[in-house]
């Protein structure tokens, strides 16, 4: 009976290394899986500084004008489900704080132009790992909560508070690019590139004193994204 057990161990040495290097890369799979969140709901929030911009046409050709940017910021929350390791949705509810500087004739004004923004995006995220691409991309519904240009302009009257020069809601696009990190199980964060742009003018056609041949106005937006997101499991 020794004999036996002792010829088939033999028998089985040569396959010992296969077996060890399957259970091996088996535990590996699960050690990538087990540091990322994959299919599930999931909340966060988010912040990101940014320039923004707002571009016309008219404005650019118009002699003794300047385009300038402004600093600013948006900030929210988040809320997305992963379909699986790579696909996601995910709806944002972000207070941005865009506009524009610009000077006309060397005096420099500051337009401020506040939206509650409600992007949809596609997500998709490379290979689970610690560290992974990630990817946003799709429509955006900006809500006008107010604008006001500093110092005040004298046209017709002095305006200052000038929220019904803009449309009240705006069709827009975003895009985001950049790298996700695990920090545990059900917890990550996200830096990425976030850039949007308004499809639709801003600004009120219907407003009074809208000057007869104004292009389109479209706001833009540049920053560095930051989120906090956590999966419930």
């Amino acid at each position: 009976m020794k004999r036996q057990l002792f010829t088939t161990a033999l028998a089985l040495l040569p396959f010992l290394p296969c077996l060890g290097q399957n259970l091996s890369s088996n535990d590996q799979e699960e050690a990538v899986h087990s540091t990322y969140p994959t299919q599930g709901f999931y909340i966060g929030i988010r912040a990101t500084p940014q320039l923004s911009w707002m571009i016309n046409k008219t404005d650019i050709d118009a002699s003794g004008y300047k385009t300038l940017n402004r600093f600013g910021a948006n900030f929210g929350l988040a809320g997305g489900y992963s379909f699986n390791d790579h696909i996601g949705a995910e709806v944002n509810v972000l207070y941005s704080l865009d506009g524009k500087r610009y000077k006309v004739s060397g005096k420099e004004y500051t337009q401020k132009v506040n939206y509650f923004k409600i992007p949809l995006l596609f997500v998709y995220t490379t290979q689970p790992a610690t560290f992974m691409f990630l990817g946003k991309i799709g429509p955006q519904l900006n809500i006008l909560s107010m604008a006001k240009v500093s110092p005040a302009i004298t046209n017709g009257t002095t305006i200052s508070d000038n929220k019904d020069q803009y449309e009240t809601t705006v069709l827009g696009a975003v895009a985001n690019a950049g790298a996700r990190y695990a920090v545990i199980d059900n917890l990550w964060i996200d830096a990425s590139i976030r850039y949007d742009i308004s499809l639709t003018n801003v600004e009120n056609k219907s407003y009074k004193y809208f000057p007869s041949g104004r292009s389109d106005t479209h706001n833009m937006t540049l920053g560095l994204e930051i989120g906090l997101n956590y999966l419930f499991k």
